[in-house]
């Protein structure tokens, strides 16, 4: 059978169920069909006639997206072979756009009413934080008292679009007023379709902004009659109306094209949040319906394989293309070499950088891949759908026919029932218990040697100058906003906005990076729990109600074993590691707030410096070397070079020093002279190396250096840990106003700050890696989680603990669970009862459509 008699065949299948649920609304059923039922086989026959619309024309609905900028509205044109959708480097789609073939060439620009127009208009101003929005009229605000008002709230990276377009709601209101609220206007033929009146609607915010929603219709499309494309707005927009537009679109669309940059790929914020969790009307996942075209190829110069290779890591880490899919659904190009060829755009020599790069612009091959999906994967998905719809119809009238035939005896019937549920009941506890009992008793093994606190860790080695340097985009912001009225710089100001953005980065990426590691992991247990009970129930991969009953075995499991991982493993973070954020990078190098982020903070750091593996045994909790790093740069050299905060390894070398110099010197001598060494090198630092080698020539007798060192370092300290530290002084808020003066330890200019800030990334790693990831150790944390998750289900299979849940999981799935046992069963019970007539059409109807079906 070719797609075309397949297609027919499907568009059949859809007459008969569209007709079925045509009677099933009819008035005559009214009495066995309540009226929220009758709202839901309307639901499934407009679904069902949606996707006969689609089958018979062969539609193919695509939606472009991707960040604002990355040439979505250039991929369109160059997709569609035309020059409809304007196309440059600044921001250009408003609102979404649909193009589509038409006999004629026609446009349709709807605009907001007054009332839309103003509703969004304050939330805009009440996401950016600004007080009492609703009392601000677009009509009348001024530019002046909103720049006043927007100029007064802190600094946010993410109000720059939001504020960019109120101030062209302000600048252009008079042109706006003349079309909010105004019909919609139609644009006819094709000098009026490439008009820049038109595109003025699509991009120019005078117009643009007032515009809701436009439908093109072109005759240029004739190799691409069947395909509808949206070009929507960025979905890195702040605004929540072009959020919600994408996720909509992105939902009802038939495929998704996601534009990317291959000169710089970089996939941020917006598109991980949106692939994290959403799947269309049908269940399926963004990820399994999604193209990416690497844009811009001809401006990656030698760096090409490498952005694809950045590019390829971003899409898979986030899940954003499934695995099986990279090398399939990823092409390289360049939209507008492909425009420029076709004469739609000046030569800017695209095509020819393409051609040294070895590769096309791409386009003729997404259009090739598109049409294969079209005809295959998609036609596949419509099929399901399609036999997706009689299932939920069943399952929508599933209490009515179960109410058929209450008459007559059916006591023989429900003790076989009950016979049944009862065998697999036990069987199936007793079978998972000891699954589960097993997985649990392995867990503590498999995490014997820390494997997550390793993986987490090198993660974590990334953090440091040289990998998180100040960025010239960074340096430019933290600049601009310390720029006063006179052109200065505030140094202050520089710093603490510098500081705000690498805090923001670091941070989200240690929290990010702690939720993969377990993350991961966790997901690979589900499984393995999951695998455990659908094996214990008999599911295999060709049992009936599989695909049903592996999605109810997953509710389940996971609403009863999962908790809320994100806030157990958040709270690891806050605990262990936010103290030194907010000690290291949020506050200025020498400066109070330095000191004020510590004081409020000093018994927790005193507590992480218990973890941390240079740990010097020798010094009380509130003079480890670690905490005058934090807040004076002591030894920070020392992390640079990778070598100890312990003076256990200085101490050895001027123990070789005096071995080498000095010829009596036993191993028994020198061993005694290490509390008079430590305190030499407490008081000279690096300097005491040659300082010791000074005293050995003058005194070549290890008596001599004994006595030296004697008198020159008193060692009458009671106990090695006051010896030890009674040369470094306390940290008091007098002691650190004293050192921050006297070694002008703020910073005078911009490259200082610079200079102190990377020093602080190298710490900050540093104490990451050797002091929060032992302290949070993930490894015993990911246990107890994992054992209580275990723990609760083994609970929830207990006929003798309260939070038994197990029977009643089985009592109401049994039908799917033991359909080949129960069939006979059924079979029988159906022919003893007497059906009442409404109930007997209605599975006439049902049946009919089954028929056709199977």
């Amino acid at each position: 059978m070719n797609i075309t008699q397949e297609r027919e065949k499907y568009i059949q299948k859809l007459d008969l169920q569209i007709g079925g649920m045509n009677q099933l609304l009819s008035d005559k059923y009214m009495e066995v069909i309540t009226p929220a039922k009758h709202d839901e086989i309307s639901r499934l026959r407009r679904k069902a006639e949606v996707i006969r619309r689609k089958l018979a024309s062969n539609e193919f609905e695509i939606a472009i997206i991707g960040l604002e900028k990355a040439g979505k509205s250039t991929f369109a044109n160059a997709l569609m072979g035309i020059d409809i959708l304007p196309s440059m480097d600044a921001r250009c789609t408003y609102t979404s756009t649909s193009i589509r073939y038409g006999d004629s060439d026609e446009a349709e620009v709807v605009f907001y009413t007054r009332e839309e127009f103003a509703r969004n208009f304050t939330d805009s101003l009440k996401t950016m934080g600004i007080e009492h929005a609703e009392n601000l009229d677009f009509t009348t605000l001024s530019l002046s008292k909103y720049q006043d008002l927007y100029n007064s709230l802190p600094v946010n990276n993410y109000t720059s679009n939001l504020s960019a377009d109120i101030e062209n709601i302000i600048m252009h209101r008079d042109t706006l007023l003349r079309y909010i609220g105004m019909p919609k206007k139609v644009f006819k033929g094709a000098g009026e379709l490439e008009s820049q009146e038109l595109k003025n609607f699509i991009q120019n915010p005078a117009y643009a902004i007032a515009v809701k929603e436009i439908t093109i219709r072109s005759s240029m499309l004739r190799d691409m009659q069947n395909a509808v494309i949206y070009d929507v707005p960025g979905f890195d927009s702040p605004t929540q109306m072009h959020k919600e537009q994408t996720i909509h679109m992105m939902k009802t669309c038939d495929v998704i094209v996601m534009i990317a940059s291959a000169e710089a790929p970089s996939i941020r914020g917006p598109q991980v949040q949106i692939f994290e969790s959403e799947v269309d009307e049908d269940g399926i996942p963004f990820n399994e319906k999604i193209f990416i075209f690497g844009n811009k190829a001809d401006r990656a110069n030698d760096s090409l394989e490498k952005n694809l290779g950045d590019m390829r890591a971003d899409l898979s880490r986030f899940n954003i293309v499934r695995r099986e899919f990279m090398d399939s659904r990823i092409i390289l190009g360049s939209a507008r070499a492909k425009l420029e060829a076709e004469g739609k755009l000046p030569d800017s020599g695209a095509a020819a950088k393409l051609a040294e790069k070895g590769i096309t612009n791409g386009i003729s091959e997404m259009r090739s891949k598109l049409e294969e999906y079209n005809d295959t994967e998609r036609f596949e998905t419509l099929k399901k759908r399609i036999n997706r719809i009689y299932a939920e119809l069943e399952e929508t009238l599933s209490d009515e026919l179960a109410s058929i035939g209450e008459q007559g005896d059916v006591s023989a019937s429900l003790t076989r029932i009950a016979e049944i549920s009862t065998e697999l009941l036990t069987n199936s506890e007793n079978t998972i218990r000891t699954k589960l009992e097993e997985l649990k008793t392995s867990i503590p093994v498999q995490f014997r040697d820390k494997p997550l606190s390793e993986e987490f860790g090198s993660r974590m080695e990334r953090v440091s100058s040289d990998n998180y340097s100040v960025t010239e985009e960074e340096y430019t912001i933290a600049k601009n906003a310390a720029s006063t009225t006179g052109g200065n710089i505030a140094v202050d100001k520089f710093e603490i906005e510098l500081r705000k953005l690498k805090y923001a980065q670091l941070r989200d990426y240690f929290i990010s990076t702690i939720m993969d590691v377990a993350s991961d992991t966790h997901k690979k247990y589900d499984q393995k729990i999951h695998d455990i009970f659908m094996d214990a129930l008999g599911v295999t991969a060709s049992h009936l109600y599989k695909e049903e009953l592996d999605q109810k075995i997953t509710d389940y499991t996971v609403n009863i074993s999962a908790g809320n991982r994100d806030d157990y493993y958040r709270s690891l973070v806050e605990r262990f590691a936010t103290d030194l954020f907010e000690t290291i990078i949020r506050p200025n190098f020498g400066g109070r707030d330095r000191w004020t982020a510590y004081a409020d903070r000093e018994l927790n750091l005193h507590s992480l410096g218990i973890f941390y593996k240079n740990r010097d045994n020798n010094l009380p909790n509130n003079r480890q070397p670690i905490l005058y790093t934090i807040l004076f740069h002591d030894n920070a050299e020392n992390i640079i070079n990778g070598s100890s905060f312990s003076t256990d390894a200085q101490i050895s070398e001027l123990n070789d020093i005096i071995a080498s110099n000095v010829p009596n010197a036993t191993e028994e001598r020198i061993e005694a002279l290490k509390p008079l060494l430590r305190e030499l090198y407490i008081d000279k630092g690096s300097a005491s190396g040659s300082y010791v080698e000074k005293i050995c020539k003058k005194n070549p007798d290890i008596d001599d250096v004994e006595q030296f060192l004697e008198t020159e370092f008193d060692p009458s300290a009671e106990s090695d840990f006051r010896y030890a530290a009674k040369k470094i002084e306390a940290i008091t808020a007098d002691y650190y106003n004293d050192r921050c003066s006297r070694e002008k330890l703020s910073s005078s200019d911009l490259d200082t700050v610079v200079k102190h800030l990377n020093t602080d990334l190298n710490i900050l790693g540093y104490m990451l890696v050797n002091a929060a990831i032992p302290a949070i150790q993930i490894d015993n944390a990911f246990i107890y989680f994992q054992i209580h998750s275990i723990e609760k289900l083994l609970r929830s299979i207990d006929p003798t603990d309260p939070d038994y849940s197990f029977r009643s999981f089985i009592s109401g799935n049994i039908a799917r669970i033991a359909c080949g046992q129960l069939a006979d069963i059924e079979a029988e019970e159906k022919q003893r009862r007497l059906r009442q007539e409404i109930c007997d059409e209605i599975r006439t109807v049902l049946g009919s459509i089954k028929n056709y079906s199977e």
